[in-house]
């Protein structure tokens, strides 16, 4: 943790930027995901399955936002994005990245709510 902080340190509005835009796709992301999921349960339908990969596209587009923003090693982040595919370990590795996101965002002095930084 403590290396990742000064790695943001030295670059804070790119990286910053990241975790924020990161975190929130990362957010909503985890929220369709159930969403979708809750309603293929009770009516399969094909629109919802095209939908679900595609919040699983999005989701992987967050977390290497913010794995780039944690300045990850790529080995990480190729593998956090691996998981967005994998049930159940994608929503520990959105919950493991987000806290540590928040962590920073708020070392940084933003506010930091369930939804992500507060605009």
């Amino acid at each position: 943790m403590r290396k990742n902080n000064l790695r943001i340190q030295q670059d804070d509005t790119g990286n910053l930027k990241l975790l924020r835009d990161g975190q929130k796709m990362m957010i909503y992301t985890l929220l369709a995901s159930l969403i979708i999921n809750s309603t293929l349960r009770r009516d399969p339908d094909e629109v919802l399955y095209f939908l679900s990969i595609f919040v699983a596209i999005v989701a992987v587009m967050g977390v290497l936002k913010v794995g780039k923003g944690l300045a990850l090693e790529t080995w990480q982040k190729v593998l956090a994005a691996l998981a967005m595919f994998i049930p159940g370990v994608s929503i520990i590795v959105m919950i493991v990245l987000n806290v540590k996101a928040t962590r920073i965002l708020r070392f940084a002095g933003y506010e930091v709510g369930f939804f992500g930084v507060k605009d």
